[in-house]
């Protein structure tokens, strides 16, 4: 049987923004949906900055998770 086109991507696949991705699964996801993830993050501080990431009783918001640079930050402002 064929693996489906997104295992390329992602360890597993439930939907698009999967809250148990790694931050690189993460990334790759944002990288290939750059409208989607603006939207994602835009939802996240409308609901106070975060939504479901936490690092040693610390909230961390979707770019820090992702660790999203100053390059991937100006791809996003291109679209």
């Amino acid at each position: 049987m064929k693996e489906h086109g997104a295992y390329s991507h992602v360890s597993r696949v439930s939907c698009r923004w999967f809250i148990f991705n790694s931050p690189e699964e993460m990334k790759a996801v944002a990288e290939l949906f750059p409208d989607d993830w603006k939207k994602l993050k835009d939802l996240e501080n409308s609901l106070g900055g975060h939504t479901m990431k936490y690092q040693k009783g610390k909230r961390i918001p979707l770019c820090d998770f992702i660790h999203e640079d100053a390059e991937f930050k100006q791809l996003l402002l291109k679209v």
